[in-house]
């Protein structure tokens, strides 16, 4: 299993996102007994958008694998690591920043892909 998840890591991301899509209506049914189960309210929006990002996530993972299986490998094998630890601390808060930056952005489209009834 770990050899699975070392050469496909963008699958525990697809599990999260089955599980947020199909477990959602049995949460809101906990919170809030007399919402409808496939109502998309407010309630069930956020849950179905963190559902889209880690659906994009492993796609952009499969994209890496299948596409780019030479960037695939350099992260296995530690360049990454290595390249980091040469980045001074004021590049690795600013590289740090702007992924998280971008994964707020990531979230707010999915946010907005989400239409609300």
């Amino acid at each position: 299993m770990k050899r699975f998840l070392s050469n496909w890591q963008g699958f525990a991301a697809l599990v999260i996102a089955a599980t947020l899509f199909y477990g959602s209506p049995l949460l809101l049914r906990q919170l809030d007994p007399g919402a409808g189960a496939f109502d998309v309210g407010y309630l069930q929006r956020p849950l179905v958008a963190a559902a889209y990002f880690f659906f994009a996530t492993f796609c952009a993972w499969t994209a890496l694998q299948i596409d780019w299986p030479t960037a695939d490998r350099w992260i296995d094998r530690g360049g990454f690591r290595r390249d980091w630890e040469t980045l001074l601390p004021r590049q690795r808060i600013a590289c740090l920043l702007a992924v998280l930056l971008g994964l707020l952005a990531a979230f707010l489209v999915s946010m907005a892909l989400v239409p609300v009834s």
